[in-house]
């Protein structure tokens, strides 16, 4: 008669190793997360999943032939990190480091590592979370208070300077009530009378000033109104040439006409002074001469494009 002789072997705990291992490849397969699995010794990627792939930009055959010093831009943390680990300083670790995608390009993530056991081999698992947008966001408050506080700084600074520019006002008028007063005393057309007349357009280009100053802290509006440049440019020339030194000399050349343009006379008289008080500055004190040249020009379209904000049309050259 024929025999036959079975050997049965229990492998339920095969199957449920087997389960457990296609359940841990799901969840793993489905993580939001990076997952790394590191040699211990030489830090090399043995595994990682798609996510991982996906943000650095590599297949997982590539990263088996990479170390983690290859996909991280902060390798000193990193490496401190994992040395702490595997010197048993430690068994977790956790941090914000800035990853090295295939590119070259960087992205941040929170970085969780820890030892661990696979398949009776120790590794290193890495977990990293793309923490980008919040790296972004917390940029963007930054910026939100920084700017929050210059706004702040200045609605002090134009507060101050109103309180300032009132007083100043105050002096102003002083000097140019008794000014008048002292002309009136004088011969008209003697130098004394002229020096005066002098006296009193610096106190009118001090209102103006006084004027752009609250303008600056809200007190106050300046209207632009057409202005023929000629007249105010000489008027600030004129002022400018008593204040410089007497080794500079003040050339001008000022169009009579065809300089119209719409602005705040006080303003333009200040540019023109700032301008000569700059080029006077940049001679250190030396024999020179500061040259102003006023004139109209008609710009193209052609010409007109080759500047920002310009149009077509007659513009107005200060120089």
């Amino acid at each position: 008669p024929t025999r036959f002789i079975g050997v049965a072997q229990d492998v339920t705990d095969d199957l449920r190793r087997t389960e457990r291992f296609a359940h841990l490849g799901r969840v793993v397969a489905g993580s939001p997360l990076e997952i790394y699995v590191l040699d211990p010794e030489t830090f090399q990627i043995l595994d990682a999943n798609g996510v991982a792939c996906r943000n650095l930009g590599y297949t997982v055959a590539e990263l088996r032939q990479l170390t983690v010093a290859a996909i991280v831009a902060d390798d000193e943390p990193t490496s401190a990190a994992l040395d702490a680990i595997t010197g048993g300083d430690r068994s977790r670790a956790f941090g914000t480091v800035h990853n090295l995608r295939k590119d070259g390009s960087t992205y941040p993530i929170d970085l969780t590592i820890q030892t661990s056991v696979l398949e009776s081999q120790p590794v290193i698992i890495g977990l990293g979370l793309d923490v980008t947008d919040r790296e972004v966001a917390e940029q963007e408050r930054r910026d939100l208070e920084s700017q929050l506080w210059r706004t702040q700084k200045l609605e002090a600074l134009g507060t101050l300077a109103s309180g300032i520019t009132h007083d100043f006002n105050n002096l102003l008028m002083a000097i140019t009530s008794f000014t008048e007063l002292a002309a009136q005393e004088l011969p008209e057309g003697s130098r004394g009378a002229d020096h005066l007349e002098r006296v009193l357009r610096a106190a009118a280009q001090g209102k103006a000033l006084v004027g752009q100053v609250l303008t600056f802290s809200r007190a106050g509006d300046r209207a632009r109104v057409p202005v023929e440049l000629g007249p105010v440019v000489r008027e600030a020339i004129e002022l400018l040439t008593a204040a410089l030194p007497a080794t500079l000399r003040v050339r001008s050349h000022v169009a009579d006409a065809g300089c119209v343009v719409d602005a705040d006379p006080g303003q333009i008289g200040h540019v023109v002074t700032n301008l000569c008080t700059n080029a006077a500055r940049a001679t250190a004190n030396e024999t020179g001469t500061v040259e102003v040249r006023l004139e109209p020009l008609h710009l193209d379209r052609a010409a007109a494009e080759q500047f920002r904000n310009l149009h077509p049309g007659p513009h107005a050259v200060l120089t």
